[in-house]
């Protein structure tokens, strides 16, 4: 989905990135600001929100962080990984929790997952430059550590989409409403709240009425506007 070493260990990708947020002009900003930039992207299914975070990733030189935060939080937890899947941007269902535990031998509580998807969330919100894809980071991270973006697409652009990248078996409307569901069944179960709020994000993004290379140019126009940095230094080439 998108570039990154899927062999590196998340914990790796963190020192790195701590070491390089300790030597960077960044950090130096950010400490006397209280401001901490990052980006926090919750995305409908099916919106090309892969090329669009695939070029901020390239252009800004930040590390993206998906699916390797459900590795790093069972790593972590002594919690198998099937079992934390359970709860990653999905719609539990509680006959699959209770499998799960009686095949494993131990589960997850709601709490226990979001105290530790938290911990992680802040931990790269704190030391490092990230973009963080869903895992409702953007109602865990304060408003001075990210900018929040949200992003959207007609339904039947998103149907097209999706059929286009699922060559030999085609996306159905179906399937593509049952992964909006689960997607806003996530953050209902652990924020309260509606994902498609737009009072919860800095920017919501339609990209059936913008194209990729202008939502970029606005993300890091806001990116600049926000943290009142230039992007040379957000890059920490300055």
């Amino acid at each position: 989905m998108f570039k990154i070493n899927r062999q590196v260990p998340i914990e790796d990708l963190l020192s790195r990135q701590m070491n390089l947020w300790q030597k960077s002009h960044i950090k130096s900003k950010a400490i006397k600001s209280g401001l901490y930039p990052n980006v926090t992207i919750s995305r409908e299914a099916g919106s090309r929100s892969s090329e669009l975070v695939t070029r901020l990733s390239q252009r800004l030189r930040w590390k993206v962080y998906g699916k390797e935060i459900v590795d790093y939080i069972a790593q972590n937890s002594n919690i198998r990984k099937n079992i934390v899947k359970l709860f990653d941007e999905k719609s539990r269902n509680e006959m699959d929790t209770l499998l799960a535990t009686l095949l494993n031998g131990r589960t997850m509580s709601n709490e226990m997952y979001l105290k530790h998807l938290a911990k992680t969330l802040v931990t790269l919100g704190k030391h490092s430059n990230a973009i963080i894809i869903g895992r409702g980071a953007n109602f865990i991270l304060s408003d001075n550590m990210a900018l929040k973006i949200r992003l959207i697409e007609d339904f039947d652009d998103r149907c097209r989409n999706l059929s286009h990248n699922k060559k030999d078996e085609p996306y159905s409307e179906k399937d593509l409403r049952r992964e909006d569901q689960a997607r806003a069944s996530f953050v209902h179960r652990f924020f309260f709240a509606k994902i498609e709020d737009p009072a919860h994000y800095d920017l919501v993004i339609n990209f059936s009425k913008m194209d990729i290379s202008t939502a970029e140019n606005v993300i890091i126009c806001a990116l600049e506007e926000k943290y009142d940095l230039k992007e040379t230094v957000l890059k920490g080439l300055e």
